[in-house]
């Protein structure tokens, strides 16, 4: 399987297109964008929570959540091109991605259901590094570091109180890891030196 840079925007800019959309109920929104770059917050619900910080050149951030008490969070302090998008629906979720570094860094997280959690680190060195991260059910918790150049992961969880940690070391590590069930265990998962892993839980 493999990803373009162009497949990961693509989803990445369902949740994009504005520079800011009003939020409704109690909401608490935070952006901090350099010229040249944009961001995008809309929500609906109440106490939601929703920060971008972008400290590079021609960033891209989006963030849409719908329901209550739900977190995201992204924040971009490479050199250029860092594209991220949250999406959330349901209760209590919380989506937290740093992208940092070198190349082009593209990232979409998604989540819905109740209290899950979901984290993402990636550090560029050059290349495309892109991660897809997908969780929907309830008590699910995904964490995902890469670190390198051209690594790519695409994490998915389907089901309730299921966990997942992964990292990617070095070059052209590709990582393709779903759960489909209940309570299935965390295998941490690291490759480097340009791996493949396909992992399928149930």
């Amino acid at each position: 399987m493999q990803m373009t840079r162009w497949g990961i925007i693509a989803g990445a800019m369902l949740a994009m297109g504005a520079t800011m959309m009003p939020a409704y109920g109690q909401q608490r929104v935070t952006s901090s964008t350099p010229l040249g770059s944009s961001a995008f917050v809309a929500q609906i619900g109440d106490t939601n929570t929703a920060s971008v910080e972008q400290h590079a050149a021609r960033s891209q951030s989006g963030i849409r959540q719908s329901g209550d008490r739900n977190s995201a969070f992204l924040r971009a302090e490479a050199t250029s091109n860092a594209i991220a998008t949250v999406v959330q629906s349901g209760t209590g979720n919380m989506a937290s991605g740093s992208q940092s570094g070198e190349g082009i860094l593209t990232l979409a997280m998604v989540q819905q259901g109740a209290d899950n959690r979901m984290t993402a680190i990636q550090t560029g060195t050059g290349g495309i590094n892109a991660a897809v991260m997908t969780q929907i059910g309830q008590g699910n918790t995904a964490t995902l570091t890469q670190t390198g150049s051209s690594n790519q992961a695409v994490l998915t969880q389907s089901g309730n109180d299921n966990a997942m940690t992964a990292t990617q070391l070095g070059g052209n590590n590709m990582l393709v890891w779903a759960q489909q069930g209940n309570d299935l265990p965390d295998l941490q998962i690291t490759q480097s030196g340009g791996a493949t892993g396909y992992i399928l839980q149930q």
